[in-house]
């Protein structure tokens, strides 16, 4: 019986413990300093533009090809470009705004991005598709439902699209390796960082 209960208290202190550990890594990531990135890129919404011509439809597929043979559940980190010399920014996980829980950004989330970004212009153009429906980006998507790819998105009648959807991103210095959390993040914006370090061959 006191084996039994010692066991409880035990459960109860690791318990205690974990959630502390959790709440002290989120709170250092959410006090550390910014590095020298360029911020305003990353929260100013792009203007309303045809989506048949922001970013290119052959970027998006080339980023997608430049990243087809990484087994998708491999951790990536995407550098992040900084006007000092003495970083190297790097960005390395999103954060689940449900559980408050960090998610390594994986290659398969990269590629699901990339889905995204053409899922938006196919809902918004009504002509010029016929070679991207040929390619194997498109051939990885559910065409059927493209919803899914377009929370927070809208597209007039003119097929401009204004796209506001966000996501809470981990960035790295890997030389100073400290740590910090940007919230609200314009997930196209961020995807632009992505789809240059994909073509590039610069992710780690």
């Amino acid at each position: 019986m006191n084996i039994k209960r010692l066991f409880r208290k035990f459960r109860f202190f690791l318990a205690v413990v974990v959630s502390f550990a959790l709440v002290l890594s989120l709170a250092q990531l959410s006090n550390a300093a910014l590095p020298d990135i360029d911020i305003d890129f990353l929260y100013e919404p792009r203007k309303p533009a045809s989506v048949a011509i922001v970013p290119d439809l052959r970027d998006i597929e080339q980023a997608y090809q430049a990243i087809s043979d990484i087994p998708g559940s491999k951790n990536i980190r995407i550098p992040i470009p900084s006007d000092n010399p003495r970083e190297r920014v790097v960005a390395e996980g999103t954060i689940d705004r449900q559980t408050g829980r960090e998610n390594p950004i994986t290659a398969e989330g990269m590629r699901d991005m990339y889905r995204r970004e053409v899922a938006i212009r196919m809902r918004g153009s009504q002509t010029g598709f016929n070679d991207v429906n040929r390619s194997a980006l498109v051939a990885s998507m559910d065409a059927s439902n493209l919803a899914q790819y377009e929370s927070c998105v809208y597209v007039d009648a003119y097929g401009n699209v204004s796209d506001l959807c966000v996501v809470d991103i981990v960035f790295r210095d890997l030389v100073s390796n400290q740590r910090w959390r940007l919230n609200n993040v314009l997930v196209d914006r961020f995807c632009y960082h992505a789809m240059v370090a994909s073509i590039k061959g610069t992710l780690l």
